[in-house]
């Protein structure tokens, strides 16, 4: 059976599908453009990580850690008044990349936020210790766990 389109009915489905692939050009340009701007970001994230790897010696882990105590503690004058600041523990997922890209032989990226089960059940699985964790409204110790989780 053979069958034929009007030619129409053959105008109408070629303007649905260029007006379709007008839609895809727009999207692909766009993405394209946002993956540029993210790649420049990128490079420039990672340049600042490799200023930040030269500019801090790191020879173990007890430096390490007095470094770790700098990115979760610091003091910032507000007002005239020198206030304590602590580090969200929500932001530990960013923190612990950046750390491991720059000293990877003393610390991991930390993947499980929110998901918890998981860096317990691995823990478990090689006979580690996990320490306790910190009570939710204790920010210091919550964001200093990370650093327990690591040794």
């Amino acid at each position: 059976m053979k069958t034929t389109l009007d030619a129409d009915v053959f105008v109408s489905i070629f303007k649905k599908i260029s007006h379709q692939c007008d839609s895809v050009n727009m999207t692909a340009n766009t993405l394209s453009v946002l993956f540029k701007e993210t790649e420049s970001l990128s490079k420039a994230l990672f340049q600042e990580l490799e200023n930040d790897k030269v500019n801090v010696d790191i020879n173990n882990f007890s430096e390490f850690e007095k470094l770790y105590e700098n990115v979760i503690r610091w003091s910032e004058i507000s007002d005239g008044e020198d206030s304590l600041q602590i580090l969200d523990p929500s932001q530990i997922p960013f923190e612990s990349q950046r750390l491991y890209f720059l000293w990877p032989e003393y610390c991991f990226p930390y993947y499980f936020d929110r998901e918890y089960y998981r860096i317990e059940a691995i823990f478990k699985e090689f006979g580690m210790f996990i320490p306790p964790v910190p009570k939710k409204a204790d920010m210091y110790e919550r964001s200093h766990h990370y650093l327990e989780l690591c040794k």
